[in-house]
């Protein structure tokens, strides 16, 4: 008995000392100090993540930001309690062992040279403000040897990053914030003393100040972005559209870039608790306000939308939703158009998002490379994983992050949206998919014919064939249900998508703009709203 018991204290005290054991050793710089003392008076958090990628000459250069969409390497991730975050304020050094958070795989199993890059990411309102503050540090070289106890020594040292500073005076473009009422009584999460905000970027053609011409109000193109942010956006609007050799290949209109981020990433402009009235706002506060605000046509018939990735699938909803309000939608490479064909996913019929039918790994981000081969980059249990790793509330903006906020139910009080699915196996919830449905494009056009016949009329979708996300099959899913519904009505529905050959979805992006540009001016002249 008491061999057993000398062997049982043994490998509890082995136990214990593995997990007490120091793996990382953080060295914070006066502004993380700074900004973790604030962030924890302030009932806030914190969450280490250290970035990894390999050593070698063939590795892309690291980014600040972290991690890569298609190749992210390891990541590690450390929640700070509060006594972690008073001391590491108070004494500039915190001892860190193995990490709560990982991917693709545990520490102790990734051994060899690496670039790594600490990064901190604090909640909380530190200095203020009500969003994420994200303070790195620099890039350093590191190995992590197999088997063997060590500790790595690595700083954050940066400066806590400014608020954007926004548009510059010369460069034509009007940026906009408008207090949103109607956002402060629907939004459930994210409450501060101030009350949420529209946030867009005005682009006006070159003729809108000129007193001798011809047009004296304009229509309106309201553009909702995907992956690149709405000042990006912005920035290269103006730049062709202010170019005198463009004027004839570029719509002459009022563009209206908006805002569509938000904690949780893409809000997609859908109406749901954390993000509150979304669309409703756009419609009731914004759209309103612009009209008064400069010369614009206030008709259904001169508001345009045109969408890219999430900002597609966005586009055409606003387009369903509110006919009376917009009257065309040009949706490029739309994401999460049918939940029947969410990747390589049928949320309606299969009964596991992380394996096939044949047990095999379901895909998710791929690279296309020929007819028979692709890379596939991240499988769907991959994505859950990096989202969790890199944040624990949600706000990865990763893809499953924020269709999960913009789709999901939300339990009462809770600031979590649910996943459609359990996130250690894959497996289905069924009530949690039922209420995914009810907001999935497809099965309502399937339901309504209306809507089928206003998609093939009034939308135009590009997409490619080689698109990373599996976006075109979302969309085959969409025009198949809608031309069925069309045809049951006795109607012959028209070209309304363009499947790009061999095209993802930045080349379907660029190749499909001059043809978009063709046909908004085409519908404006039609409507004598074009010279």
């Amino acid at each position: 008995m008491s061999l057993l018991f000398s062997f049982l204290v043994l490998l509890y005290s082995g136990i214990c000392s593995v997990q007490e054991q120091t793996l990382l050793e953080v060295q914070f710089g006066q502004q993380a100090r700074s900004a973790l003392s604030q962030s924890e008076s302030a009932a806030g958090t914190a969450r280490v993540l250290l970035y990894l990628l390999e050593n070698s000459p063939q590795s892309p250069e690291f980014p600040a930001e972290g991690p890569f969409p298609l190749s992210p390497g390891p990541i590690f991730a450390w929640d700070l309690t509060k006594e972690q975050m008073m001391n590491a304020a108070m004494n500039g050094t915190l001892s860190l062992g193995v990490p709560q958070s990982s991917f693709p795989e545990p520490i102790d199993m990734v051994f060899g040279p690496f670039k790594g890059q600490l990064a901190m990411i604090l909640n909380g309102a530190p200095f203020g403000r009500s969003e994420q503050v994200v303070l790195a540090g620099a890039v350093s070289e590191l190995t992590l040897e197999f088997d063997r106890p060590q500790t790595v020594t690595m700083a954050l040292d940066d400066s806590v990053p400014l608020p954007s500073k926004g548009v510059g005076p010369d460069e034509r473009i009007h940026e906009i914030t408008l207090a949103s009422p109607l956002l402060a009584r629907t939004q459930t999460a994210d409450k501060t003393s101030q009350v949420p905000e529209h946030q867009a970027f005005v682009v006006l053609p070159n003729a809108y100040d000129e007193l001798d011409a011809p047009r004296r109000r304009w229509p309106v193109i309201y553009v909702v972005p995907g992956s690149r942010t709405a000042i990006e956006h912005a920035r290269s609007l103006a730049k062709i559209l202010h170019e005198p050799r463009m004027k004839d290949l570029v719509p002459q209109a009022i563009w209206v870039v908006l805002d569509s981020d938000s904690a949780y990433g893409h809000h997609f402009f859908t109406d749901c608790t954390l993000h509150g009235s979304r669309s409703e706002a756009l419609i009731m506060e914004l759209i309103p306000w612009l009209d008064v605000r400069y010369r614009t046509v206030p008709e259904p018939g001169a508001r345009i939308l045109l969408g890219e990735e999430q900002g597609g699938r966005a586009a055409l909803t606003l387009l369903l939703e509110h006919p009376d309000v917009f009257s065309k939608a040009w949706s490029l490479s739309p994401d999460a158009v049918s939940f029947e064909a969410l990747g390589c996913l049928d949320l309606s019929t299969d009964t596991n998002a992380f394996v096939e039918a044949d047990e095999s790994q379901r895909p998710a981000v791929r690279t296309v490379l020929n007819e028979e081969r692709e890379i596939v980059h991240l499988d769907v249990k991959d994505e859950i994983l990096l989202a969790e790793t890199l944040s624990a509330d949600g706000r990865s903006g990763q893809h499953w992050d924020e269709m999960r906020a913009a789709f999901g139910s939300v339990k009462t009080g809770s600031r979590l949206a649910r996943w459609p699915f359990e996130t250690e196996t894959g497996d289905l919830r069924r009530s949690d998919v039922m209420h995914w449905m009810g907001r999935d494009l497809t099965d309502r056009v399937r339901r309504n014919p209306e809507l089928a016949e206003r998609l093939a009329d009034d939308a135009r979708i590009f997409v490619g064939t080689y698109d990373e996300r599996y976006r075109n099959l979302g969309v085959r899913r969409l025009q198949m249900t809608a031309d069925e519904v069309l045809k049951a009505q006795g109607m012959e529905p028209g070209r309304w998508v363009v499947e790009i050959d061999r095209a993802d979805s930045r080349s379907t992006n660029a190749i499909s703009r001059l043809s978009v540009h063709d046909e908004i001016i085409t519908v404006l002249r039609d409507r004598n709203l074009h010279d």
